[in-house]
């Protein structure tokens, strides 16, 4: 579905989910690889542990395998169109709201001399800068696998790591990585989702307060939480929140959510981008 035009297409896998020329201008210094070739390595070993828990229907993955889908789940955060136009929305802002000659510090280039070229250096740099460190604080967390019910799919973006937070933190935002209160998902499969959430959240099942907790029993034993259909909405409207443009599904009817959701909200039509105060 391409949600900002309201059109639907069948597509091969190979056609989908990519831009050409998109890693082009990276910055290749300090001995970094190709970025296509360093990608390759993260993809490969990533697919490799959510093959191992697709054919298992189980989490239970070694410490290697944990952390190659970690940073497999990092670098799709930072990876994403979503993060470029981020990075350019807020350099509007600055421009807007503080003239056309406001300056980053010592930078002797003003913001407003900055471009999109720009902006996608910037989104690019941050997959080498940030991906590890994002992917130890992953790691950090407490990661539990669901599955849906049977006809219930899961809906994918093409910006597909989503997260949510019941807890209000402002002023401040409450999205990121080590927030306290943060859910992320990431469905890996029509049926089967990642679910990564804050040790705080978890604890009170984990502890075995809780002893016959769906969640506690799956953190011991990498099993499925069996999710319902009221889960499974709220894990697809998430993604159609932060898709940037497109969103993937198995079937036609998997969008009707986003069909509705887009109908109450066309602002959904665009992507998710940060508020500033």
């Amino acid at each position: 579905m391409d949600k900002e035009l309201n059109n639907f297409f069948i597509s091969p896998t190979k056609d989908i989910a990519h831009e050409n020329k998109f890693y082009d201008g990276f910055n290749e210094n300090h001995n970094i690889p190709h970025m296509e070739d360093l990608l390759k390595k993260v993809d490969g070993t990533g697919a490799n542990s959510i093959n191992k828990i697709l054919i298992n229907k189980n989490l239970q993955l070694s410490d290697d395998e944990k952390y190659n889908l970690a940073l497999f789940i990092a670098v799709q955060i930072v990876r994403t169109s979503s993060l470029q136009k981020e990075f350019a929305a807020m350099r509007e802002y600055i421009v807007q709201h503080y003239g056309s000659d406001i300056q980053f510090g010592g930078d002797k280039k003003k913001v407003s001399e900055y471009s999109k070229e720009d902006d996608k250096q910037a989104a690019l740099n941050c997959i080498v800068l940030f991906a590890q460190e994002f992917a130890e604080h992953l790691l950090t967390r407490r990661w539990f696998l669901c599955e849906s019910p049977q006809n219930r799919n899961f809906i994918l973006s093409d910006n597909p790591v989503v997260r949510d937070n019941m807890f209000d933190q402002r002023p401040y935002g409450n999205l990121g990585l080590l927030s306290p209160g943060i859910e992320i998902y990431l469905p890996l499969s029509p049926r089967s989702c990642l679910y990564i959430i804050c040790p705080q959240l978890a604890q009170v099942v984990i502890s075995g307060s809780l002893v016959e907790s769906p969640l506690r029993d799956s953190f011991l034993t990498g099993l499925p939480i069996f999710m319902n259909n009221e889960n499974v909405m709220r894990v697809n409207s998430l993604q159609v929140v932060f898709s940037e443009r497109f969103i993937f599904s198995k079937s036609k009817s998997d969008f009707d959510i986003a069909i509705e959701m887009i109908s109450k909200n066309p602002k959904l039509k665009k992507g998710l981008r940060a508020k500033i105060n």
